[in-house]
């Protein structure tokens, strides 16, 4: 993974690859932490599996919560 920092560095992130989830379609990512893991589909769903701890704002639709 390709990681474009704001000051334009750029810094290559990677590990060794472990077994991908059978479901996973060509194309998809899935970034997985022990039991927790974020899933980016095709068909335009983020599908976050564990606690999920927000520090900050979060909008939904524009409108913030």
């Amino acid at each position: 993974m390709l990681l474009r920092c704001e000051d334009g560095t750029e810094v290559l992130l990677g590990t060794a690859q472990g077994e991908a989830p059978a479901e996973l379609l060509s194309g998809e990512v899935c970034i997985r932490a022990g039991t927790a893991s974020i899933r980016v589909g095709l068909d335009g769903q983020i599908r976050i599996q564990g606690a999920v701890n927000i520090i900050g704002g979060l909008t939904v639709n524009g409108k913030p919560l």
